[in-house]
């Protein structure tokens, strides 16, 4: 069940029973929350199927996604070993089969094992830098920009050339940029007008290298 996650990488057949024995596996609806911001921190999260949006909301309901996270990714760990309330929240966005692993389990393991601890700093540094990244794109570029990088960095490169994202909702491409759904609407439709991209089943399809300005 966890063989196949980079953050256990390197651990024994025994290490990983043990890991998976003390888990729970729940499977989640599409829009359910898993954890709220704020929230006690218990448990660190392993994505077995499905996908997850995390973000930061608002008490008037806005919201600002700070990353996508798929199968073979974790979640929660943050809290785990800092011992605060969870820093931001989690959403399913289709359905979902998850492994929670109690805290006491995974720091034994981060004891027992210093190479597991090394695959974590990596994905703790991954995420420091995608955080970076959305900061400078805030910061430096307009909407347009914000959201042509964000289409390359959600999409994945096919044999032909083209590049598709996962299913994404255009509120929630405004949601990752900064923008409004409104202003993401225009501007993906001026690209599917000029044959920058197509849109099938609200996954983005980039057909063309997209242009420096819009």
């Amino acid at each position: 069940m966890l063989e196949l996650v980079p953050l256990f990488a390197g651990l024994d057949e025994q290490s990983l029973l043990k890991l998976e024995t003390g888990a729970t596996v729940r499977i989640y609806p599409r829009n359910t929350v898993i954890i709220n911001q704020g929230d006690e921190s218990n448990s660190l999260y392993v994505i077995l199927t499905g996908r997850v949006k995390v973000y930061l909301g608002s008490e008037d309901g806005r919201e600002i996604i700070l990353d996508f996270l798929d199968a073979g990714e974790a979640f929660g760990e943050l809290a785990l070993i800092d011992g605060e309330r969870r820093s931001a929240s989690v959403m399913t966005t289709e359905e979902s089969r998850i492994a929670m692993l109690p805290q006491r389990h995974f720091l034994e393991c981060l004891r027992n094992h210093p190479d597991i601890s090394i695959n974590l700093m990596r994905t703790l540094t991954g995420r420091i830098r995608s955080m970076a990244g959305q900061v400078e794109n805030l910061a430096l570029l307009d909407v347009y920009g914000r959201i042509a990088r964000e289409l390359m960095k959600q999409s994945d490169q096919m044999p032909d050339g083209r590049r598709i994202t996962q299913a994404i909702t255009h509120q929630d491409l405004a949601n990752l940029v900064g923008s409004s759904r409104e202003m993401v609407t225009k501007i993906l439709n001026d690209l599917k007008r000029g044959g920058y991209i197509d849109i099938e089943h609200h996954r983005i399809i980039i057909c063309n290298h997209l242009p420096a300005r819009w």
